[in-house]
């Protein structure tokens, strides 16, 4: 297995969904840049994390967020309407690392809102 580390914002709040059984699903899409000056763009990975751990981190991953995210890539590809090729990266997170708060000075960051002894990791 391959694996990826990643470290951006997240884009929106991330969602929690339930699965079959006790099962859930947590999804969140982030960004990081390369180049710089002129020449910056950037990238967007999607994110989907599994079981027990999805709850308690659904309330700490929020938009804004600096995280970074270790786990397995996967680039799935698809042709857009106009028949040009597209891809996208998306990962299956097994680690996640907090790096400070929100972009916003003024927000609390994750860290803070959630009491350490919460995360079961």
């Amino acid at each position: 297995m391959a694996t990826m580390s990643v470290t951006g914002h997240v884009g929106r709040d991330s969602e929690l969904k339930n699965l079959a059984g006790d099962n859930q699903v947590l999804s969140w899409s982030m960004a990081y840049d390369t180049g710089y000056g002129e020449k910056k763009k950037s990238h967007w990975v999607k994110c989907s994390l599994f079981g027990k751990r999805a709850a308690t981190l659904s309330r700490m991953i929020l938009k804004g967020s600096l995280v970074e995210v270790v786990g397995e890539p996967v680039v799935g590809v698809w042709k857009d309407r106009s028949g040009e090729p597209r891809g996208q990266i998306e990962m299956t997170v097994m680690e996640v690392k907090f790096h400070g708060g929100r972009a916003k000075s003024d927000a609390p960051s994750p860290r803070q809102e959630t009491d350490d002894s919460e995360v079961p990791f």
